[in-house]
């Protein structure tokens, strides 16, 4: 909400002959749109303060696309708060061409894609450091019922469990 004082004449037909008045009146802005305007160009003039506003109004929005892009608070965290410093950082690039909000989810959008790549890379990178060196070897047994059947319906099998 923005508050702000504006001068206005005030005619009063009461009094005779018709009198000019000079009033001081408090003005209410409910206009989102315009609220956060006068944020983003108080902001890009260096006010903190008009940032952190900006942040409060938006900071659900950015934490929630990172979480469902990511499925992981620890990282939708570390995105959210990538996406702040970069935005501070960046602010006097923004042209007022979409809404503030909009150009905020695009570098959260962003950072989400870059932390997923982060994270593939990392788990593919433990994947292949857990690798056996070249002297050892691996032996997988992999079970199919199908080839299990067969195999315990053999008759070679059957003699193993006769002989038994």
């Amino acid at each position: 909400m923005s508050i702000y004082t504006k001068k206005v004449h005030l005619y009063s037909f009461f009094c005779k002959p018709f009198s000019i008045f000079d009033v001081y009146i408090i003005v209410v802005s409910e206009n989102k749109k315009h609220i956060e305007f006068e944020l983003v160009e108080r902001a890009q003039a260096g006010d903190g303060k008009a940032f952190e506003e900006l942040v409060k109004m938006h900071d659900r929005r950015v934490f929630d696309l990172a979480y469902s892009m990511l499925g992981n608070l620890a990282d939708a965290q570390d995105v959210y708060q990538e996406t702040f410093l970069r935005a501070w950082k960046s602010i006097a690039s923004f042209r007022f061409q979409s809404s503030f909000l909009t150009w905020l989810l695009k570098i959260t959008f962003n950072q989400s894609l870059t932390m997923r790549k982060k994270i593939k890379l990392h788990s593919f990178l433990s994947l292949s450091n857990s690798a056996p060196d070249s002297n050892e070897f691996v032996h997988l047994q992999i079970s199919d019922t199908t080839n299990a059947d067969k195999h315990l319906n053999s008759e070679e099998t059957l003699q193993q469990i006769n002989s038994a």
